[in-house]
């Protein structure tokens, strides 16, 4: 159960992060598009 529960956290920090990064790349990619 415990185990279980580290790896359910786990990935839900992974996924987050991934998230994240994607929201991050993308605002940059507006940004560099309403520049140039």
């Amino acid at each position: 159960m415990l185990k279980n529960d580290l790896i359910v956290k786990t990935f839900l920090c992974g996924f987050l992060h991934i998230e994240r990064q994607k929201i991050g790349y993308w605002h940059h990619f507006m940004l560099y598009s309403h520049a140039a």
